[in-house]
């Protein structure tokens, strides 16, 4: 407890300890029996400030000290006070020294980079079940190789502090995120321990996913389990260059369409195990349906395989169905069916292989057809313009005829103006020869005459003056070098005019060739069935007949009729009715032929 003294001057004051949330805070106290003779003296000050520095040091604190300044404004605080009420009646506290509280280290954190929530659907009416769905955000959660998807912010150790006697005081760390779990063989982890972060980036193009069991992962395709309400319309962006499928699987109940009445889906591919529900639109290049079709849905793409449908429309280039029904419309290039009723095919083959009950097949080359049943009459006919290919591939040729035909008419006047101004500067170069014989009094042959043209049709004018010492007026190079242009630019508007000519000839040649393919159909009615059926080839037609033995008709141009044969029959290469076969139809043509059934 020391003191000190001058004069009429007597200090006392201790230093003592306190606890605040577990650390230790020293406080200095002047007690109350501290006398001072002149509070206004500076020398009072000192001496207060040289105990409190001999008690300090005589202490074991070290850390946290008020500093100097602090201090003293401290002992002026007291000096002032007592001056004022004459002395102390209580102690007079203040903090001498605090701890360094260390700072706790901050927890482990996650950034997805991709919002992986799906868009919420919308529905307009209740009653009627009419939904506003948009593309619910798959295209937004399509990543490249390289991409960056997440960050995980490391937990950090914290900062400790220290003890108003020098000790430690262990800060405490943050907590870290569970092991992340994500798939390594399309997601890599790029750590960087100098800025205490880990960023996830995508090994392959496709879509990110979370789940609960596999982490993160990314796939080529877009994964769901149904296309309902809680999902809605999926339309991923771009979708024909992007090698991406849709996934629809609901194995849970298949008598429930997979894909609801309504919805949409767009995709490179589409993959539905379940049933697409009435309206539906599915729009990609590769579709394989395991289900049912219902009415009024639209099936879009090129390579389609079905298993059965009922009322829809199918549209594409390979089209394969199981089963069809109900007025259903099938539209492609070449489409097989098991079984087809009261439905219409329109394709440039078609192939029918096991019945057919009251339907109506147009193809633009070939019809087979297994078994005609007498559930109705049957339409089969060969007529290429009544389909939507052969219609568009017609517009398409006659529209580039006409482009052809514009650019012609454009183009033949400037041909027309260069060849008069170049017979114009021919004139000119045959002055020219006669003047070079006159001046060097010769007469130049035909090689001569030659080698001088070639000179100036190269733009080398100025050498031909060099090397027959005859000066050339600028007026006459000028019109040498303008000849030089004038047949460079002939040359490339002869190639033009070739170009051109070839074009029109060509779409000419196609047309005709298109216009004449239905003389080229064939229709193969196979055995096993007895249903009746109209064998039409365009505007010809063959009144209903029972087909109960293996028969193909053709069509005679020269005669105008349609001819049917039920014994073998010798197809040769050059046949122009095969030119445009597939391999398929070849093969049952083949069987055909070798058959020996009458």
């Amino acid at each position: 407890m020391p003191s000190a003294s001058t004069t009429n001057t007597t200090i006392d004051l201790f230093i003592h300890m306190d606890e605040v949330q577990g650390q230790q805070h020293a406080y200095l106290s002047i007690r109350p029996n501290t006398r001072i003779a002149n509070p206004t003296d500076a020398r009072a000050k000192t001496e207060i400030l040289a105990v409190i520095e001999q008690l300090i040091e005589n202490s074991t604190i070290t850390h946290g000290l008020l500093a100097k300044k602090k201090l003293r404004e401290q002992v002026e605080l007291y000096l002032d006070g007592y001056r004022k009420n004459g002395e102390y009646r209580d102690y007079f506290t203040f903090s001498l020294a605090a701890p360094t509280l260390p700072v706790p280290g901050s927890d482990s954190t996650l950034e997805e980079l991709i919002n992986l929530e799906l868009k919420a659907g919308k529905i307009i009416n209740e009653k009627t079940g009419k939904i506003d769905f948009r593309d619910l955000g798959f295209s937004e959660k399509l990543v490249h190789k390289g991409s960056k998807l997440l960050v995980v912010n490391h937990a950090t150790k914290g900062i400790d502090g220290t003890t108003i006697h020098g000790g430690q005081i262990h800060a405490e760390p943050g907590k870290e995120l569970a092991k992340l779990r994500y798939d390594r063989k399309s997601i890599i982890a790029d750590e960087q321990p100098e800025k205490n972060i880990t960023i996830l980036k995508a090994l392959i193009d496709g879509f990110l996913y979370r789940e609960e069991t596999r982490g993160y992962f990314i796939d080529p395709d877009v994964l769901v389990q149904q296309v309902d309400f809680s999902t809605g319309n999926i339309a991923v962006k771009d979708y024909s260059t992007i090698a991406t499928s849709i996934k629809v699987e609901d194995s849970s109940n298949v008598l429930k369409d997979s894909v609801k009445a309504g919805f949409t889906l767009k995709a490179n591919g589409i993959r539905v195990t379940g049933n697409v529900g009435r309206g539906a639109i599915l729009e990609g290049d590769t579709i394989t349906i395991n289900g049912i079709v219902d009415p009024e849905a639209r099936i879009i793409g090129r390579h389609i395989t079905i298993d059965k449908v009922v009322g829809a429309r199918i549209e594409g280039h390979e089209v394969t169905i199981n089963e069809v029904i109900r007025n259903a419309i099938i539209i492609g290039h070449q489409v097989k069916i098991k079984t087809c009723m009261s439905s219409t095919i329109q394709a440039t083959e078609v192939h029918i292989a096991e019945s057919m009950h009251a339907g109506t097949v147009t193809a633009g080359t070939f019809i087979y057809c297994h078994g005609i049943h007498s559930s109705g009459k049957s339409v089969l006919q060969i007529d290429p313009f009544a389909l939507p290919d052969y219609q568009q591939r017609e517009e398409k040729l006659n529209e580039m005829l006409r482009k052809s035909s514009l650019k012609r008419d454009h183009f033949t006047p400037k041909l027309v103006k260069n060849t008069y101004l170049r017979s114009q500067l021919e004139t000119e170069i045959a002055q020219l020869l006669q003047n070079i014989e006159e001046q060097k009094n010769i007469s130049l042959t035909n090689q001569q005459k030659t080698a001088i043209r070639q000179l100036i049709t190269s733009d080398r004018a100025a050498e031909l003056s060099e090397r027959l010492h005859i000066p050339l007026a600028s007026i006459t190079l000028k019109r040498l070098h303008s000849f030089y242009q004038l047949t460079q630019e002939h040359e490339e508007l002869k190639k033009e005019e070739e170009s051109i000519n070839r074009e029109i000839i060509g779409c000419k040649e196609v047309i005709a060739n298109l216009r004449q393919s239905f003389s080229r159909g064939l229709i193969l009615a196979d055995n096993g069935g007895d249903g009746e059926v109209h064998i039409n080839f365009g505007t010809f037609s063959r009144r209903p007949t029972t087909i109960n033995t293996p028969t193909l008709f053709s069509f005679s141009r020269n005669r105008k009729t349609i001819i049917a044969t039920t014994g073998p029959l010798a197809l040769h290469k050059h046949d122009q009715r095969l030119a445009s076969l597939s391999p398929e139809a070849l093969k049952l043509l083949n069987r055909f032929s070798a058959s020996r059934i009458l």
